[in-house]
């Protein structure tokens, strides 16, 4: 939990960020901002107890910047900085829910060449934003002052709303320019030759036909997929017993929703963390994970997720769990381990 205030001294801003309750400051999120290279990014400048500072020269927040007027090139030029923000964020492993994203603390210079956003490395700040909800409040902003939109504002709203969750994949795809297929034309291929007939005595002994013995195949077989994807950064299924049997039993997935990675809940037992020995859905490289982070369990026809008293929490759907309590799974519900984020559906 914390609370934002600026002030400005001529072409400076100070932004004071004051924090409260369990919110702590995570020293080694403030080592990877100073590797990430991005200077769109923002760390603070002066670190307190209880309280950060940053320091801008030569910006504005963008929320005065969009009383005047902005032109559609430069729309596009905001939307764009902000989904590759997002993009650097994830690559860092760094949880998205850090970045201040308010109109009133995003700052942007008066040409609205470039973009600074304020990134706070915390602990249990509890903050958490809508991407989508964002660039919606965004775009209506851009159109409201005409009330009518360009056909390039009106492509981005349908792909916008259209979106069932971010993903800074498809955005960086929908936003980056095409370049045209240029159209090779394959060379002429000369007629072919006409084939000989056949002369009448030109015995040909008949085909037989191939019995094959179809004991010969095993369709029983299976397939044990063991330490998937070793040492690579992300998520990775790891193979075992207790599979989900055949018999009508319900069958469910998790999408991965940085990189829309599917992974099948394949086990009645089906456990999610950062200890590869001893889970089953291995998030790798990321410390806001714990060893056994959260439990997906099938029983009674129905699927549970389980809190295992997480250093960082397990939310379903926005609302973080009690430790050692099962709650109902339904197809289409947002699990949240740490700063992961995965989508459940039933098959």
């Amino acid at each position: 939990m914390y609370t934002l205030s600026h002030k400005s001294k001529k072409n400076k801003i100070i932004v004071v960020s004051k924090i409260a309750g369990p919110t702590k400051i995570n020293a080694g999120e403030l080592n990877l901002l100073s590797r990430i290279g991005d200077r769109r990014i923002v760390a603070p400048a002066e670190i307190g107890r209880k309280k950060l500072v940053f320091e801008l020269t030569g910006f504005m927040p963008l929320s005065r910047f969009f009383a005047s007027y902005m032109t559609e090139e430069t729309f596009f030029r905001i939307i764009t900085d902000f989904v590759q923000v997002m993009a650097t964020l994830e690559r860092a492993n760094l949880p998205l829910d850090n970045l201040i994203v308010k109109g009133g603390y995003i700052f942007v210079s008066p040409t609205g060449q470039e973009m600074r956003f304020l990134y706070q490395p915390l602990y249990y700040s509890e903050a958490r934003f809508d991407a989508l909800l964002f660039l919606k409040n965004l775009l209506n902003r851009r159109i409201a002052p005409t009330g009518s939109a360009t056909a390039r504002l009106n492509s981005f709203r349908m792909f916008l709303y259209s979106q069932p969750y971010f993903s800074t994949a498809a955005f960086l795809d929908f936003l980056t320019p095409k370049q045209p297929t240029p159209v090779r034309r394959a060379p002429k291929q000369p007629a072919p030759s006409p084939r000989p007939k056949r002369a009448v005595n030109d015995y040909r002994p008949p085909v037989r036909p191939v019995n094959y013995n179809l004991t010969q195949f095993d369709d029983s077989a299976t397939i044990s997929i063991n330490d998937l994807a070793n040492g690579e950064i992300g998520t990775s299924v790891l193979g075992g017993t207790n599979t989900l049997g055949a018999g009508g039993a319900r069958k469910g997935v998790l999408v991965r929703k940085k990189t829309k990675e599917t992974i099948a809940v394949n086990k009645s037992v089906f456990k999610i963390g950062a200890d590869k020995a001893h889970v089953d859905c291995w998030v790798s490289r990321n410390r806001a994970v714990s060893r056994v982070h959260a439990i997906v369990t099938n029983y009674n026809n129905n699927f549970y997720l389980k809190d295992n008293n997480s250093t960082n929490f397990t939310y379903l759907n926005g609302k973080r769990l009690s430790p050692g309590e099962e709650y109902v799974l339904k197809s289409g519900d947002e699990i949240t381990i740490a700063n992961e984020v995965y989508l459940f559906r039933e098959q």
